[in-house]
């Protein structure tokens, strides 16, 4: 059996989350056959050993082909596979530590490596050392792609740096990336999510005017926005665009919906959203029935609730501890103690 045959072995016993297993036999058993791993072969342990959240073991692995103690040299694949699995653990540390050693190794990495790093890095607002990647990068001469922008964007945008999110858009456009979809709807999700809805809509009515069009992510970003101020009149005047642009609403777009009425005791309002929502085929799932019976509860309509609680049984969907909690509370406070403590029962069996 050569190498290549012993690879197909290897990747079938990883797949299975056999790693152990599959490390035996590229550390002991093909030696003792007389074949030599290759670096295919220790990819796909590294490969194994980060599925399974063992990228520490994995490090030590690659380490050990770095020190030539297996007589093969680790590749560009070998350590993005690690740099991959140590910020899927949000280990960004190690991960940014050892995109430093692969260069140190003489070893390029390319726009997906470097764009990973840099996601890592921003999701944990490490910008700053986002931006040293980014410069390591362009000194490589390895040009940056939309990805990589929308994560420095998403990192500024986090912080509420807002002059420097808005440089990278200047960046992108002067690096020939204009702004797509995603870098969008980023922008929107942040301006929302601090009250600046007015400016959020501003881009949203651009994108319209001049594309890219907005998808539902945009659409529901824009709509969570509105839903958080309160602004109902908007929120509508949204959906009828959202219809009109053909593009079908979500569980995830009912349920900001309903949630926001539910906030504000609308719950005949809530309650038509939800029967608009099966005429569209989408059954309630547990987010929107969560939502109908948290607000129900809370203006005391306390028959609907159990009525809803009953349905949720009936569609086979097994109430999780914030329906019961909803629950609970609203029977509590219209001092049915029986009932509530019937369901606190019921919710630990």
């Amino acid at each position: 059996m050569d190498a290549i045959t012993f690879t197909h072995l290897l990747w079938g016993l990883c797949a299975e989350k056999r790693t152990s297993d599959a490390i035996d036999i590229v550390l002991r058993r093909m030696p003792e056959l007389g074949c030599t791993p290759n670096v295919f072969s220790y990819n796909v342990l590294l490969k194994g050993l980060c599925d399974e959240k063992k990228s520490q073991e994995a490090l030590e692995l690659l380490q050990m082909m770095a020190d030539d103690g297996c007589g093969c040299a680790p590749d560009m694949v070998s350590y993005s596979t690690v740099i991959d699995g140590f910020i899927k653990e949000g280990e960004v540390g190690n991960a940014y530590r050892l995109l430093r050693e692969m260069l140190d190794h003489g070893i390029s990495p390319d726009v997906v490596t470097y764009s990973s790093v840099i996601d890592g890095l921003c999701k944990a607002q490490s910008v700053n050392k986002a931006e040293e990647v980014l410069r390591l990068m362009l000194d490589k001469d390895v040009m940056p792609n939309n990805t990589t922008y929308n994560s420095l964007l998403n990192g500024y945008c986090s912080l509420g740096q807002w002059k420097e999110a808005f440089q990278v858009l200047k960046e992108m456009s002067r690096d020939g990336h204009g702004p797509n979809v995603v870098t969008y709807t980023v922008l929107i999700g942040h301006l929302c999510k601090n009250g600046r809805c007015t400016e959020a809509r501003k881009i949203f009515d651009s994108m319209v005017q001049n594309g890219p069009n907005p998808d539902a992510a945009t659409y529901g970003s824009l709509l969570q926005g509105y839903a958080t101020k309160g602004d109902h009149v908007e929120m509508n005047h949204l959906i009828d665009l959202l219809v009109r642009d053909g593009i079908p609403p979500s569980h995830h777009i009912f349920n900001i919906l309903i949630t926001a009425y539910g906030k504000h005791g609308m719950m005949d309002e809530a309650m038509l959203i939800c029967n608009k929502m099966r005429q569209q085929g989408l059954e309630p799932n547990l987010v929107t029935y969560g939502s109908v019976l948290d607000g129900l509860c809370k203006v005391g309509r306390l028959d609907d609730a159990m009525s809803q609680f009953n349905q949720i049984i009936s569609d086979g969907i097994a109430p999780d501890s914030k329906i019961f909690t909803a629950l609970i509370h609203g029977f509590s406070a219209s001092g049915k103690w029986e009932k509530a403590e019937e369901l606190f029962y019921e919710m630990l069996d």
